[in-house]
């Protein structure tokens, strides 16, 4: 990705005079500090030791001027810092600085930058109350799965990670999305170079056809007395040849929240197949095997006061062979004050790769505790 072009487009997007209005200024800070214990079948790998801390940072930095009470344009630069104890592939930790523009008005709203799609954004599912999350979870910090890597040295993902849409990741990217009419909002994107970002494709692949996307998404929402029931419906299109579906719902009653979602991705043409064979060290067999699967989650949270609790679950598979993935995720939280909050977490995996050997595969369950501070 060329930067200079994204810089060039902030300043066709920030006008030279800004007539009367107000700057606002505004951030969020939190970090959460984990610590797990593991037992797994690969007694023997340092990736799946028997204890792991994880320190994970996230500022949030938003400056936007107001024209009117309707009409707002801005930036924002989402920033996490990733500390995993005893982590070959990332010794110095993982750093994302993904900067985004955002116009707001009558018309709807703009994005323009290194976010997430549209389908993304507008996609209702399961949902966990901690960043460990069940949709492209990280319960990966703490419980390696064979079907995923996406180290400094070798990226896999044979299974899809999510139900949501994030074939292009945190690309740059055009989004738009409609003023609310009657619940409903639609959204539209497009990603002129989807493999320069942290997603399912490997940044390193060379595929024939132009690495571009596209995504559209609808979402709708219902009130029924005390019962909200939202929707989505997100479909991409990716490198020309790539197709993705993605459906969820979501209901909240009382203290209660019940939600599931689906993904299919399929190849429709004989360009950019499978990778079959091992290209190179950065792209093994499969890598990019989730193009053709499916997963479906689903997630039962109940909260009480300042207790809250959460259970879910992710299952993917590839089509045409044996790699496939089971994620079960028990979270609860207690908010001890406006700035601390206390974590556990149970978790399980079953995940199988393409051969029975037992470095394909890996069972494992977790027990994790930690704090988050939030300022």
């Amino acid at each position: 990705m060329n930067y200079s072009k994204f810089f060039a487009l902030s300043v066709f997007l920030f006008p030279h005079t800004l007539w009367a209005g107000e700057w606002n200024f505004d951030y969020s800070l939190s970090s959460v500090g984990m610590y797990g214990l593991m037992e797994a079948r690969e007694q023997n790998n340092t990736d799946v030791s028997a204890n792991r801390w994880v320190n994970r940072t996230d500022l949030k930095l938003k400056a936007d001027y107001k024209f009117s009470d309707s009409h707002r344009l801005g930036i924002v630069s989402s920033n996490t810092a990733i500390f995993k104890g005893h982590d070959k592939s990332r010794r110095n930790g993982e750093w994302r600085v993904y900067p985004h523009f955002y116009d707001v008005s009558d018309y709807g709203k703009f994005k323009v930058g290194m976010v997430y799609n549209a389908a993304y954004d507008l996609h209702q599912g399961a949902k966990d109350i901690t960043f460990l999350s069940i949709d492209a979870t990280n319960l990966t910090y703490f419980l390696p799965n064979p079907n995923w890597n996406n180290g400094t040295k070798s990226v896999k993902f044979a299974t899809a990670k999510s139900t949501a849409i994030i074939n292009d990741g945190q690309a740059f990217k055009v989004s738009y999305f409609t003023p609310e009419f009657y619940g409903t909002i639609l959204g539209f994107s497009y990603t002129p170079d989807n493999a320069q970002r942290r997603g399912m494709v490997s940044r390193y692949v060379d595929y024939e056809t132009v690495e571009d996307g596209y995504t559209m998404a609808i979402k709708n929402q219902l009130t029924l007395g005390a019962l909200k029931w939202s929707n989505s419906l997100g479909y991409g299109l990716y490198n020309r040849t790539d197709k993705v579906f993605s459906l969820g719902t979501k209901f909240n009653f009382s203290d209660y929240t019940l939600s599931a979602a689906f993904q299919k991705s399929y190849i429709d043409g004989n360009k950019n197949p499978i990778s079959t064979s091992d290209i190179s060290s950065a792209m093994p067999a499969y890598f990019d095997n989730y193009r053709e699967g499916y997963a479906f989650n689903a997630a039962l949270g109940w909260q009480k006061g300042k207790f809250k609790t959460n259970f879910g679950f992710l299952y993917s598979e590839a089509d045409h062979t044996r790699h496939k993935n089971i994620f079960y995720l028990w979270s609860n939280t207690y908010q001890l004050t406006s700035q601390l909050q206390l974590i556990g977490v149970i978790a399980w995996m079953d995940a199988k790769g393409e051969y029975a050997d037992s470095d394909d595969n890996n069972q494992a369950a977790a027990f994790i505790s930690g704090i988050k501070l939030s300022f």
